[in-house]
């Protein structure tokens, strides 16, 4: 009979560092399937896999605790303290490799100072790292396609919850304008407005109320100097802000809140154009800010930039700027810059805009 147990001891035991190391590989592996399936339209199997990634990273998770717990329960391992190094030197007399290898694993993803020196920390982070956030955002996207919002909006949701285990934080931004595009599909722009304005709570630029009056005097002094001042001498970095900003540019001029519509058009232009100008002032040591239509020209000599602005719709949301400054009653800032657009985009559809919307002006 001891025998018997032993034997089931033995088997348990290499079952569970079995299962520890397959499901590490497993949970990931059927991701990425399940990311292969979405892009390949096959949304049935997408929706299979990501469910099944995440049923097997907490099964992972959940061994890793168990294995920890148990590793550290005896009072030879707790009596050495909090200290992972000494915790780590007392397992390694035990010759303890598995829970060695999970402690080790964390201290390589997050390094020491993350987790205090202390091995509950890491212990309760590993805990707080049961979820996958990323296959909940999987699903959702999946519920999205196929019209179904409010499963989509509570994957969404779930994932946002746990968004500071996201391996890609930035993720958290397609996650909110995933959110707020559905509230637009729905009608919803008030909830809208909540997530894109969520997207920007931690931008700089947004919360600048200083740089908000500044840029709006700017613009209202209503000439062609102001166009040169505006680009001369503001700067914006909230990259993943942008589309935010147009929508709630959009969404506020539609709403008649015109200096709202003004700031928000007013940082994506300047967002873009801020990047172009590192770029080009890394590249070219001798380069020098004189105006914006030679900026513009400058632009042509850099094939991937102008590519990068196609990419970003720059020329559009230029002249879109151009409608939006009218819309504020400063027309003649918005004819001094249609008037550099129609001479130096070099995209003829939005050169042509150009000069339409400065025909109109007139």
């Amino acid at each position: 009979m001891k025998r018997k147990i032993f034997l089931f001891l033995i088997v348990l035991f290499s079952h569970q560092i079995f299962a520890q190391t397959n499901f590490n590989a497993l949970y990931l592996q059927t991701y990425r399937q399940a990311i292969d399936f979405y892009n390949n339209q096959e949304y049935g199997k997408a929706l299979k896999y990501a469910e099944d990634s995440i049923v097997y990273k907490k099964d992972l998770i959940q061994s890793e605790v168990n294995l920890l717990v148990n590793s550290l329960a005896p009072k030879e391992v707790s009596s050495v303290g909090e200290k992972i190094d000494n915790v780590l030197k007392i397992l390694t007399e035990r010759e303890d490799k598995d829970a060695i290898d999970i402690i080790n694993k964390y201290l390589k993803l997050k390094g020491y100072d993350f987790f205090q020196d202390s091995i509950s920390n890491l212990l309760d982070y590993i805990k707080g790292n049961i979820d996958f956030p990323e296959a909940d955002k999987l699903i959702g996207d999946v519920y999205k396609i196929d019209t179904e919002y409010d499963f989509a909006k509570y994957y969404y949701e779930k994932a946002l919850k746990k968004s500071e285990i996201l391996n890609i934080p930035n993720e958290k931004y397609e996650i909110l304008y995933m959110l707020a595009d559905i509230e637009y599909l729905q009608n919803n722009f008030s909830e809208m407005e909540k997530w894109l304005l969520m997207i920007i709570s931690e931008d700089n630029n947004y919360k600048n109320k200083a740089l908000q009056t500044s840029l709006v005097n700017t613009i209202n002094k209503n000439n062609k100097k102001a166009v040169e001042d505006f680009f001369k001498l503001y700067r914006a970095d909230g990259i993943y802000c942008i589309q935010a900003y147009d929508k709630l540019s959009s969404y506020y001029k539609e709403n008649n809140q015109t200096e709202k519509a003004l700031f928000f058009s007013s940082l994506s232009v300047l967002t873009i154009f801020s990047r172009l100008y590192d770029y080009i002032e890394k590249r070219e040591s001798d380069f020098k800010y004189t105006d914006f239509a030679s900026f513009l020209k400058e632009l042509t000599f850099h094939q991937d930039l102008l590519d990068w602005c196609d990419e970003m719709s720059f020329w559009k949301k230029l002249n879109e700027f151009s409608r939006i400054v009218a819309f504020s009653g400063n027309n003649e800032f918005s004819k001094s810059l249609l008037r550099i657009l129609m001479k130096n985009i070099p995209v003829e559809y939005y050169q042509k805009e150009a000069v339409l919307l400065l025909e109109q002006s007139n």
